[in-house]
């Protein structure tokens, strides 16, 4: 009884610092996707809904559910949208009560601590994008297929079918494992009506894929990713619990894992296929991940994890709160307190009132996809942060040919420009040889500094200008 009363304690203590972060996270700046989507909102649905008006191979359906949502609460507000996401609770709270009948207390417990102690949960849950969606209707579509495939209970079937259309329409990568689930389900059902529902379901995700995605992947707008070992570690780095966990079941159940084996790989073929096409489709024709992309993945496998230590749960039950309170403490927690892009820092600091009119440059852009993508990501920033007046966007080029009249036209203002959202691409040596070309500006010194929370060049950069006498 007294242990029991530890691991209770041990386990709200878990969730009180899980809350605690979350509640930090109100004040973090928003960053590029989230303003992204908040500019998109404002789009009319008709257009919402056109192939290819977003010129993104992502789907619009992120956007769409938060515009009906902007529409109902009849707000814009960053802080009201927000809130949307809480429904993701009741999507996790189902996949446990699905699974209650066939896990012990102890194991769900163990499943929920390592799904929460993880950065697909702590920094993604509050975004206004479609990751806290991808990981609430993944965690209960991933309930049904291991209820269905393992213990062998088909009542839900239908439902599951439900559920992964929805997650299908979310991101390509849903469904990739929508696809993937239900390929698999055909080694564990047998009944003919209802392979051939599975075969009807498994070709939304593919036309869904070819309407809103596929036509648009000519590899610019996605250029920023790549498929590097240091991907792969950065995966890894999101789930460390899981994965201090899985080694743990390994060095306890090392001498069975032959034994283990085939059923391990049947029960995780869904996993093992969409790994393994993405692998190929990255080496054939172009990368296409990146760690946040696994969000999809994650409950499976976290499941999988409990599945696999099953008879070791007792075992397990110290190791994980141990993993998982350091984890949420230590690591995931205090991470998700910086800002990806603190833009709110960048647009402050840099609209000030003697900079009204002022234009400023923002990263120096080249593609056009990333030029339009960076000019709707500063304008609504800086109608979020700069309610009275905004600074007319001029690209790198404009600002750095004409920063001598804008000084003499601007004599209090000094920070002509901005950087951030992706890797850097203004430098200040750079600057300067350009100044020194001219006699007229060669006397303008150039200073670089990171805003507030900012520790590297992508999190926020103001540029100063100013004249030495």
């Amino acid at each position: 009884m007294t242990e029991n009363k530890i691991l209770l304690t041990c386990y709200l203590f878990l969730l009180t610092i899980v809350c605690f972060f979350l509640f930090q996270q109100i004040s973090t700046s928003l960053w590029g996707d989230e303003l992204w989507t908040l500019q998109k909102i404002l789009i009319d649905y008709p257009n919402l809904l056109t192939p290819g008006f977003l010129g993104d191979v992502n789907y619009p359906t992120k956007i769409i559910i938060f515009k009906v949502f902007s529409d109902l609460a009849n707000t814009n507000s960053p802080d009201i949208l927000v809130l949307l996401n809480s429904i993701n609770l009741i999507f996790i709270g189902l996949s446990l009560y699905i699974l209650r009948n066939y896990l012990s207390i102890k194991a769900l417990l163990i499943f929920i601590s390592i799904l929460l102690s993880s950065e697909f949960f702590l920094r993604m849950f509050l975004e206004i994008g479609v990751y806290s969606f991808v990981f609430g209707i993944s965690c209960l579509f991933s309930s049904f297929y291991i209820r269905i495939a393992l213990f062998k209970d088909e009542s839900s079937f239908y439902s599951m079918m439900l559920t992964g259309i929805i997650l299908a329409s979310l991101h390509p990568f849903s469904g990739l494992f929508v696809c993937s689930v239900l390929f698999s389900l055909f080694f564990f059902i047998k009944n003919f009506l209802r392979r051939l529902t599975l075969l009807i379901c498994l070709c939304f995700p593919i036309v869904f894929l070819y309407i809103f995605s596929i036509e648009f992947v000519d590899g610019s707008q996605i250029s920023h990713i790549n498929l590097s070992f240091k991907q792969l570690l950065n995966t890894a780095g999101f789930m460390i619990p899981a994965i201090l966990l899985l080694g743990c079941l390994f060095l306890v159940r090392y001498k069975s894992l032959k034994e283990d084996l085939f059923f391990i790989l049947r029960i995780s073929l869904p996993l093992i296929l969409s790994m393994s096409f993405i692998l190929i489709f990255s080496l054939i024709y172009q990368p296409v991940f990146q760690a946040r992309y696994f969000t999809t993945f994650f409950p499976l496998t976290c499941l999988l994890i409990i599945i696999y230590g099953k008879e070791n749960t007792d075992k397990l039950t110290t190791f994980s709160l141990i993993f998982c309170i350091f984890a949420v403490s230590m690591l995931y927690g205090p991470r998700s307190s910086l800002p990806y892009t603190n833009f709110q820092a960048l647009i402050e600091k840099s609209h000030t009132k003697a900079c009204i009119n002022a234009p400023i440059f923002f990263n120096n852009l080249k593609e056009a996809s990333y030029k339009k993508y960076m000019s709707e990501v500063y304008q609504r920033a800086s109608l979020i942060y700069s309610k009275d007046f905004q600074r007319p966007l001029q690209g790198f080029p404009y600002v750095m040919s004409n920063i001598d009249k804008l000084i003499e036209q601007f004599p209090n203002c000094s920070i002509f420009g901005i950087s951030g959202q992706k890797k850097q691409d203004v430098f200040v040596s750079d600057m300067k040889n350009q100044l020194n070309l001219d006699k007229d500006t060669a006397n303008i010194n150039i200073k670089e500094t990171l805003v507030k929370n900012c520790h590297k060049p992508g999190c926020g950069i103001l540029w100063t200008f100013q004249k030495t006498r």
